[in-house]
């Protein structure tokens, strides 16, 4: 069977984490999500509130250890983190801590970032951004797996070193690869446990996706079992194709649907949840 989840657009505008989380649990969703971005550009000083909210998200990973503390059941993950933004030790720690206080049920979603100056606010060159973020996950793995941990790359050099916690899933939570490019596949055969795909491209793009990760993980001599690969959509209340568009993506080889909320006041996310519900129904959910 199929495996729903929700993400939610935490803000301080509509549903509050806690209560969301709460919601998410009792509905009966797999797992619950949260975005991240830390602020939007503005070159033009205009000031005015993004309608999306991606200039308001909470942090990412508040949010999320405020989920963790009033749930016991559904996974938590983030879609996605912005990997360069941050330094790899502190965000090793950061997520080893979330793992630990949710009896590991996290699930790391991770990408480079497209806007760029967001990147590069964050003194990251937008065009090594991808090469940062593979090398800053091979140092969290480090951190992750070893006592003594020590790293010597172009982007982080560290150790000897010991940081502790470590994550209560053994060598970490789920990696899951956030992008849809042509690097997708070797991406998620290299350093990943699973695509995290969004539905902004063609769907005729996914099969061909989907063949080359298959090709890239036999390359790499891992285990198609292993991995997981997850579908994050956004389907309006009432859309008489959402189940055709759920079918192609499960038929395709996903194995997680994510629904994507709109940031909106507190009656109409309530409303989508039930919406999002109906549809998990559809496949036994």
């Amino acid at each position: 069977m199929p495996k729903f989840g929700v993400c939610g657009i935490m803000t301080d505008v509509g549903i509050q984490p806690v209560e969301f989380s709460r919601r998410v649990e009792e509905l009966g969703f797999e797992s619950l999500w949260f975005g991240e971005h830390a602020h939007t550009p503005d070159p033009e000083r205009k000031g005015q509130r993004d309608p999306a909210g991606f200039d308001q998200l909470y942090d990412a990973y508040v949010t999320l250890g405020a989920a963790a503390a009033v749930t016991k059941r559904v996974r938590i993950g983030i879609s996605i983190s912005l990997v360069p933004l941050y330094h790899p030790i502190h965000l090793a720690k950061t997520i080893a801590t979330l793992d630990q206080l949710s009896g590991g049920r996290f699930q790391f979603g991770v990408g480079g970032g497209y806007r760029q100056q967001e990147v590069e606010d964050f003194g990251m060159p937008f065009g090594e951004r991808w090469k940062a973020t593979r090398e800053y996950i091979q140092a969290i793995r480090t951190i992750w797996t070893n006592d003594i941990a020590e790293f010597d790359g172009k982007y982080v050099k560290f150790g000897p070193m010991r940081c502790w916690p470590k994550p209560a899933q053994p060598s970490g939570p789920p990696i899951l690869e956030g992008s849809n490019s042509r690097f997708t596949a070797k991406r998620v055969a290299e350093y990943s446990n699973g695509w995290l795909a969004v539905d902004t491209v063609a769907q005729s793009e996914f099969p061909i996706i989907f063949s080359q990760i298959r090709d890239e993980i036999a390359r790499a001599g891992r285990d198609e079992s292993e991995f997981e690969h997850t579908m994050v959509m956004r389907i309006p209340i009432g859309a008489p194709d959402a189940r055709q568009r759920i079918d192609f993506m499960l038929e395709t080889g996903f194995d997680r649907i994510v629904f994507l909320m709109n940031r909106a006041e507190s009656g109409r996310q309530h409303a989508q949840l039930e919406w999002f519900v109906q549809l998990m129904h559809l496949y036994g959910g």
